[in-house]
């Protein structure tokens, strides 16, 4: 085993061993929840692998691009709803070719209102108002 190698495995020891501790959760500000260590990393591997399917396939990753031939150096999936950049608004189809996007899997909106389940008793320890949860996913950058 190289010394890239180890320090590779000796990182995921330290994660697994972080993960199964527990997680950590703080109320970072009004409507700002901070959920450390949260998903495990089966949990992580599954959300990745999920979303890489769903992303090769129809509706999945796109260029999002503006009407003068400009576009975004990223490529990019929503679930239910795709965003146009040239409106700044969520629409049915995509803009770019039309295909309606995935909807959100049931294992990871399973694991959403898990997390705005636990952030909200969060929130009421604390005694805040909560505010309706909004979510983001992870775009995929382009080199």
């Amino acid at each position: 085993m190289n010394h890239g190698e180890a320090s590779g495995s000796r990182g995921l020891n330290r994660a697994k061993r972080k993960a199964s501790k527990g997680y950590t959760g703080i109320v970072i500000r009004h409507g700002m929840v901070l959920l450390k260590n949260y998903l495990s990393i089966n949990d992580q591997v599954m959300i990745v692998n999920k979303c890489l399917q769903l992303g090769l396939g129809e509706g999945g990753f796109y260029q999002p691009g503006y009407r003068d031939g400009g576009s975004l150096h990223l490529k990019m999936m929503c679930f239910g709803k795709n965003w146009d950049c040239e409106t700044g608004q969520y629409g049915e189809p995509q803009p770019i070719d039309g295909s309606i996007p995935p909807q959100i899997p049931p294992e990871i909106s399973h694991l959403v209102g898990k997390a705005i389940k636990d952030s909200q008793s969060l929130v009421d320890a604390k005694g805040e108002d909560a505010l309706p949860p909004k979510l983001l996913f992870k775009k995929q950058v382009s080199d």
